[in-house]
């Protein structure tokens, strides 16, 4: 099956609760770029408050919510900004702001991928709420919670520690985080030239390439480990052999 996926639109939604089908209302939304190989291609990315009525009605959305989205959204201000006509704008700008915006990394139809944590919660309000960037975007998405959840799962790499401070950018600058954390788990090589605020570039990384890589990147390629001196992948193979040796049939 052909890949048609040229860049990942990471994602997150702030939101009244989890169903915008049932009348939870998005509140705000953050989209960074990256290619494939998760280097960012514009480090500020977007982020947008939707303007959701005047001080009366977001009181009432809120009393409506759930106590701890309630709390949530007091302790970064969000239900201040959006009832702010200066800092919001309503939906249907910022539908097509954000179309326009992943246009420009990926100007053919279902070329981007929606990528975060969770993502169907995201595409569920972006479905709702913002059709045009929804169309745009590929059906198909990255979901790092699953990803995550595998090398947890699978490989027993450690949980990924988050600040969960519940700001879209925020929230997803750390999705981001954890996707390089999991792609470094499971194939020994870094992202390479990009940041993720709040979290340093990750620099070049030489290692062992792992056993279901191609045997041509093995065969004699030197490795370093922590205070041990070089030696190459054949060595090391050889000592797995000795140690542990092929059983006959």
């Amino acid at each position: 099956m052909k890949d048609d996926a040229t860049v990942l639109a990471w994602t997150d939604v702030e939101t009244t609760g989890l169903n915008p089908w049932t009348g939870e209302e998005l509140l705000e939304i953050a989209v960074l770029v990256t290619d494939t190989d998760l280097n960012l291609l514009d480090e500020e990315g977007r982020t947008f408050t939707v303007l959701a009525g005047s001080p009366a009605e977001v009181a009432l959305l809120r009393a409506k919510s759930d106590p701890f989205v309630q709390q949530m959204h007091d302790r970064t201000g969000l239900w201040g900004r959006v009832c702010d006509p200066d800092e919001a704008l309503p939906l249907t700008d910022i539908d097509t702001a954000l179309t326009e915006y992943i246009r420009q990394f990926a100007p053919q139809r279902r070329t981007a991928r929606v990528a975060g944590n969770s993502v169907r919660l995201d595409m569920n309000f972006l479905e709702a709420n913002l059709p045009r960037f929804y169309d745009h975007a590929h059906y198909r998405v990255l979901d790092v919670t699953g990803l995550a959840a595998s090398a947890r799962w699978w490989g027993q790499m450690e949980v990924f520690k988050k600040e969960g401070t519940h700001t879209a950018m925020a929230d997803i600058r750390e999705s981001l985080a954890e996707a390089r954390a999991v792609k470094e788990f499971w194939t020994g090589h870094r992202t390479r030239r990009t940041s993720v605020k709040g979290h340093p570039a990750l620099p070049d990384l030489v290692s062992e390439p792992l056993p279901w890589q191609p045997a041509t990147a093995r065969e004699s390629r030197n490795v370093r480990g922590p205070g041990q001196a070089a030696f190459t992948i054949n060595e090391r193979r050889d000592d797995a052999r000795h140690r542990h040796p092929r059983r006959s049939a």
